[in-house]
């Protein structure tokens, strides 16, 4: 009885090192790369609780699918081999090329296939990680007034405004990664809203207000 008990332990054990790779593998940071021109290109570190430094699942191809004013990149991972317990991460670099004004968002997801040569038999990964866009730093227009006080800052900040018909306003860090958001709309044409993101992380951000002319955006300096 115990050798039947000590031979199901040890199958248990050899499976859980050989790879069950549902839950155990996630996209760990997505970086838009700083470019010359209007070309997106980004950087892309996927973990995997699973092989090691020298021996890591390799991001074999992706593809781009637009829907409406959303880009997903879909990205794929050969987990076909068979790995030892252990944490390894990659870095890959894709170039999306130029997208046109309309979009508003890259989505980018995580497939793993699990037999090669690739097929239907794939794994999908959730959540995807969001880009918000737009990235650049342009204003979109020049004579409204929106001013952040104090700023660098700890987190804590007051916004002063001269806009008509504010529908919403976010921050988003230099991933995309919305950090603060408020749709409610602002009423009054002169405004002032006190903000505080102190858990944000120190780094560079983007305010972005949305109003029915475009979109007009400020840096913002967490200390």
């Amino acid at each position: 009885m115990n050798k039947v008990i000590k031979s199901i332990s040890t199958l248990i054990f050899m499976l859980l090192l050989s790879r069950d790779v549902s839950g155990v593998e996630y996209l760990k940071k997505v970086t838009v790369l700083p470019v010359s021109n209007d070309t997106i290109k980004l950087e892309i570190t996927a973990a995997f609780h699973y092989g090691s430094v020298s021996d890591c699942p390799e991001m074999v191809y992706f593809d781009t699918v637009h829907i409406g004013n959303s880009l997903t990149l879909k990205v794929y991972y050969d987990v076909s081999g068979v790995w030892a317990a252990n944490f390894c991460t990659i870095t890959d670099t894709v170039t999306i090329g130029v997208l046109t004004s309309n979009f508003k968002k890259i989505e980018v997801e995580m497939h793993n296939i699990m037999h090669l040569p690739a097929d239907s038999d794939t794994t999908f990964n959730t959540p995807p990680w969001i880009i918000w866009l737009p990235l650049t730093v342009k204003e979109v227009y020049a004579n409204e007034s929106l001013t952040i006080s104090p700023n660098p800052n700890n987190g804590q900040f007051v916004l002063h405004g001269n806009i008509n018909g504010v529908l919403r306003l976010d921050i988003v860090d230099m991933t995309g990664r919305v950090v603060y958001t408020d749709d409610a709309g602002i009423q009054a044409v002169t405004f002032r809203k006190e903000i505080d993101i102190s858990d944000a992380s120190p780094g560079l951000y983007m305010l972005r207000l949305y109003t029915g002319k475009g979109i007009l955006m400020r840096k913002l300096v967490i200390e």
